[in-house]
């Protein structure tokens, strides 16, 4: 019995030797009759060498059949998706994109502006801007177009996109956050040249097809209106004429407020000043007083954008919040309603007070250019820490970074006549208000 269990072993033993010395080409079956041991093998290693390419031709073909199907499950959702929005999208569109004014008369050769406008009955969100102008090359042709409006929302990591084509204006930026606005914001100014040939030409925002421009939010366009093709947009017309045109006031309280059309306004030399009026008494440590902003523009010239960047020593002055009825009060605030008639900003960009770093910062913009008067524009209310804390602020900080400089502007160009960077006189001041 032993003796064959130990047979049963060693035959086992003798298998698998054999085994472990047959080639893979031994497992290939086939007519090789007549070959040498040599050409039955390497006949062997090529038909196994066919096999492999053909099984890798197969894996291949089958991901290539899974992937077109992955696209083709991916583009029917899209569609389903699309179709979905179309019957979600509101019969009316949130907002409308105007160019204006609409209608424009001007003379050959005149320079003239446009304003691009997100207009809204409630309140209105977006964050992402394409702007698409298509105009007749031979009537007109663009300059520049002028961003400041949306310059201090726009996400620094993707700057805007501006281009000028054949036929065609683009501009296309993303907002770091969402910007909300109620009825109108500015958005561009686009400077125009009327060319010689009298004719008349028609500036478009949308024409029903994908040039048509428009105003995300989320990848949502706020324009788009239910199985309407194209956008909510509203467009203009130029009339290039020999005999030209003028503007025709829209007067409020006063015919100095009158809205000038940008065909009628050419940026003047910088004449408008600003400076700042302090106590005419030393003001003591505890004690508050007020510096003032005062614009003078004794020819009533017209602008559209104010910036201020104030700084002042906070070892000696801490600025206190004033916002009574005023733009923004959010934070702390210098004070300005009490300039709301003389300047009616209807774009509230900034008003800040960084008691930290002695900085303040105020912007403010109006859709309309119109003449301005001069006045009051801002009161800083103050308490004095130190001796000397009215004379710390100045309007022209040497150190001023880029978004944090003091200017006024028409159509995006600067009307403010600069002194050097100086510490203001000292004058009479107005009381403050209770």
């Amino acid at each position: 019995m032993r003796f064959l269990a130990l047979c049963l072993f060693v035959s086992a033993l003798a298998l698998g030797a054999a085994a472990q010395e047959e080639t893979p080409s031994d497992s290939v079956e086939g007519d090789f009759s007549g070959m040498t041991a040599k050409q039955r093998r390497e006949a062997k290693m090529k038909i196994l060498r066919e096999r492999v390419a053909n099984e890798r031709e197969r894996v291949k073909r089958e991901a290539e059949e899974k992937r077109e199907a992955e696209e083709a499950a991916k583009a029917m959702e899209k569609w389903e998706l699309r179709a979905e929005n179309v019957k979600q999208a509101p019969a009316l569109a949130e907002a409308t994109l105007l160019l204006k004014p609409l209608n424009l008369v001007v003379r050959p050769g005149e320079r003239f502006a446009t304003q691009v406008v997100v207009a809204a009955e409630g309140a209105c969100s977006f964050d992402r801007v394409e702007i698409h102008i298509t105009f007749p090359p031979s009537s007109v042709r663009p300059l520049k177009v002028f961003d400041y409006p949306l310059s201090e929302f726009l996400d620094p990591s993707r700057p805007p996109t501006e281009k000028f084509n054949y036929g065609l204006v683009t501009y296309e930026a993303d907002l770091a956050a969402p910007m909300s606005h109620h009825e109108e914001i500015l958005l561009l100014n686009v400077v125009w040249e009327a060319l010689d040939t009298p004719s008349r030409a028609e500036l478009r925002l949308g024409q029903g097809n994908a040039l048509d421009s428009a105003v995300f939010l989320e990848d949502r366009n706020i324009l788009k209106m239910r199985f309407i093709s194209g956008s909510a947009c509203v467009n203009s017309s130029v009339e290039i004429s020999d005999t030209g045109g003028s503007a025709q006031p829209t007067s409020s309280h006063d015919a100095r407020y009158a809205v000038v059309a940008p065909s009628a306004f050419t940026p003047p030399a910088r004449s408008v000043e600003l400076r700042l009026v302090e106590p005419d008494w030393e003001p003591k440590p505890g004690e508050e007083f007020v510096v003032e902003v005062m614009v003078d523009n004794p020819d009533n010239l017209p602008f559209d954008r104010v910036d201020l960047a104030i700084r002042y020593d906070p070892k000696r002055v801490r600025v206190l919040d004033w916002d009574k009825k005023g733009w923004i009060r959010a934070g702390i605030n210098v004070y300005d309603a009490h300039a709301h008639l003389d300047f009616p900003f209807d774009i509230h960009l900034a008003n800040e007070v960084h008691n930290s770093s002695g900085r303040i910062v105020y912007k403010m913009g109006m859709a309309d250019l119109a003449p301005r008067p001069s006045g009051s524009l801002v009161r800083i209310r103050c308490r004095a820490v130190a001796l000397g804390a009215a004379r710390s602020f100045t309007l022209f900080p040497q150190n001023r970074y880029s978004g944090w400089t003091t200017d006024i502007l028409a159509l995006g160009q600067s009307v403010l006549k600069r002194p050097a960077d100086t510490l203001a006189t000292a004058s009479a001041v107005s009381p403050m208000p209770r």
